[in-house]
């Protein structure tokens, strides 16, 4: 059944829904996807005020109404991925030994990089 601190998370991965469909994703492509999913939503946000700045228009109402709602789109985003990327970040540092050989908690499909003496 699907955990409370899923949900406090937020965390798209683990919602029941969702979870059966990202089966076949590896927990680097997880990683990857949850820190660069942040970043293209904020750069999305910026297109207004870039496109404005470019124009000429910098110096109206208008541009600072729009760089305003640009901050707060940011921040607002920011705020709400913050801690499912600290939880996606903070578990590439989990790892358990089995047989000797030692795997990612978050995904036993992938060997820690940590512990390997060529990803030093």
């Amino acid at each position: 059944f699907w955990s409370w601190t899923s949900a406090l998370r937020l965390s798209l991965f683990d919602v029941p829904g969702t979870a059966c469909m990202m089966k076949d994703y590896l927990y680097t492509d997880v990683l990857l996807a949850c820190t660069l999913a942040t970043v293209l939503v904020i750069v999305l946000f910026a297109i207004p005020t870039v496109y404005m700045r470019v124009v000429g228009q910098q110096d109206s109402a208008k541009f600072t109404q729009v760089f305003n709602s640009f901050c707060f789109s940011a921040t607002f985003t920011m705020f709400l991925t913050y801690p499912t990327l600290c939880m996606v970040v903070i578990s590439t540092f989990r790892c358990q030994e089995v047989e000797g050989v030692w795997y990612l908690t978050s995904d036993f499909r992938e060997r820690c990089p940590w512990t390997q003496p060529e990803s030093l």
